[in-house]
């Protein structure tokens, strides 16, 4: 697994008002300036910062860890650093594999909405395009129900690509049910508005995956689908950075134990 920040574009290669991006953007492509900010035993904090080279945008990004606390508070703000207004998706590309992913694992999150991704997005997909299910259901091709809180074992040979919707509270949580051990993340949900829910269960096929790679990514995003910034400028879900403006988030990434599924994460870290 990883963690990347991807910004201003997220998906494929694409122009965008004469700027050519590639893919999933700039930052998670640059190095980031770090500059420790407090250093105690109670407290460990540190603000990293990036700008990217061909949009004038900078971001500024605080980590900060408490004693007691087994929880990773993420504080973050996107400057526009000119006088016009910017276009922009913003996303954090978390991914979780092996040995901790199997499908023993279970996802939690208070969506409402399944959306499957508007076109075939591999040859190995288990849902047919652009279709919208209640949370937690949503129909293979095959007609039969799958809950997508389960985690599909590796012979399943699959790749897809969905979207959970209209969270009534901005969290997820993933566990291994046997384990009893999990990661939890709760964010801004005003600026974070969407779940990417990215599946490869052996089923990504070729360059560069190979058949090789199981894991999933739940990624909080501005925007949707995975297309590029063009694109999703097209469909009127990305973000306006205002000429000189400024944007704020916050996240709080949380590990916990004795738990085989969770009703609630709070800013706080607390997982229940």
């Amino acid at each position: 697994g990883c963690w990347q920040e991807i910004l201003p574009s997220g998906g494929p290669a694409n122009v965008h008002n004469g700027i050519p991006y590639g893919q999933h953007g700039e930052v998670c492509n640059l190095p980031w300036r770090c500059e420790i900010l407090n250093d105690s035993p109670e407290e460990i904090s540190c603000k990293f910062s990036v700008r990217a080279i061909r949009t004038p945008v900078r971001v500024e990004k605080t980590l900060t860890l408490k004693r007691g606390n087994p929880a990773l508070f993420i504080e973050e703000k996107l400057f526009n650093e000119c006088p016009e207004k910017l276009d922009f998706m913003w996303g954090h590309h978390l991914t979780f594999g092996e040995p901790f992913l199997d499908e023993h694992c279970r996802i939690d999150t208070p969506a409402s909405e399944i959306y499957i991704h508007p076109v075939e997005y591999s040859k190995n997909h288990r849902f047919h395009p652009a279709k919208k299910y209640p949370f937690p259901f949503a129909k293979n091709r095959d007609g039969k129900d799958e809950d997508f809180r389960v985690i599909p074992p590796k012979s399943r040979k699959s790749e897809d690509m969905t979207y959970f919707l209209d969270l009534k509270e901005p969290w997820f949580a993933l566990t291994h049910t046997q384990k009893q051990v999990g990661f939890a993340l709760r964010w801004t949900g005003d600026v974070f508005r969407y779940l990417w829910y990215w599946q490869v269960f052996n089923g990504g096929q070729g360059y560069p995956w190979f058949s090789n790679t199981y894991n999933i990514g739940l990624e909080p995003w501005t925007s949707l689908p995975t297309s590029g910034l063009s694109d999703v400028v097209k469909q009127k879900t990305h973000l306006v950075l205002p000429p000189n403006g400024q944007i704020s988030a916050s996240m709080t990434a949380a590990i916990y134990t004795g738990l085989s599924e969770v009703n609630h994460v709070s800013i706080n870290g607390k997982v229940s």
